[in-house]
């Protein structure tokens, strides 16, 4: 509960007894939880590490994380409980790309990447279609992570790549919501891409993915997705202004 609450207003203080509660509880519990207790406990704490380390951007809280992360997965028997294993690498992955962005170390990211292949070998795209889309939205913004850290254009086309798979997985039609997604993250590679190898077209397709997203967003009335949409592609719209007075 104190988790949840913690979660639900972003105050650190609660995230940190929720931490202090649950470590209370695998000392004092130690003999008594069995194996697969003690992973959720250990994830939950991670958990809150996570929610805390995105709000004040500490290094080496991100980095205990994903070590209790890892140490969860330890004890998760994968044959037996494969959706909480699924979840744990998916978390892990999360967890590893937070620890690249905080520490500029591309390094993490490949465990990352396996991380989340690992999820949806299980998690497919045919038996849970939401899940797998929502892994592979976080492969492609890994790959803009590296494309970013490693200074390689090429690595935005791959994240298009995976944006583009889900979009011709999940279709406006079938899975608006999804769909839009995937076309934002579009433009956010598209955008990266086209700054990095200074190509206009690319910041073009990229505005027109903005667009195209931003148009599903007004049609699912999501308000703030709309507006950081209208922003992204104002932004764009601003640079190939200035590109074409030059």
């Amino acid at each position: 509960m104190i988790l949840l609450e913690g979660s639900r207003t972003g105050d650190i203080k609660t995230l940190e007894r929720a931490i202090s509660v649950y470590q209370g509880a695998l000392i004092l519990g130690e003999d008594a939880f069995p194996m697969h207790e003690r992973a959720m406990i250990g994830a939950h704490i991670a958990d809150a590490m996570s929610l805390i380390s995105a709000q004040s951007e500490r290094p080496k809280l991100a980095d205990k994380t994903v070590q209790y992360y890892r140490a969860a997965l330890t004890m998760v028997r994968k044959e037996v409980f494969a959706d909480d294993y699924a979840a744990l690498k998916t978390r892990l992955g999360l967890a590893l790309h937070n620890l690249a962005q905080a520490s500029s170390e591309p390094a993490h990211l490949k465990e990352a990447a396996d991380s989340f292949s690992a999820a949806t070998a299980i998690w497919t795209i045919t038996d849970a279609p939401e899940r797998w889309a929502d892994i592979q939205n976080s492969l492609g913004s890994l790959l803009i992570t590296m494309g970013r850290l490693t200074q390689q254009p090429n690595l935005f086309d791959k994240a298009v790549s995976v944006f583009v798979k889900i979009a011709e997985a999940r279709t406006r039609s079938n899975a608006p919501l999804v769909w839009a997604t995937a076309l934002a993250n579009i433009g956010a590679a598209l955008k990266e891409k086209g700054v990095a190898a200074r190509n206009l077209e690319c910041l073009q397709q990229a505005a027109e993915a903005f667009g195209q997203a931003g148009q599903v967003f007004t049609e699912l009335n999501i308000e703030s997705n709309v507006k950081a949409m209208e922003s992204q592609r104002d932004h764009v719209l601003l640079m190939l202004t200035a590109q074409a007075a030059r």
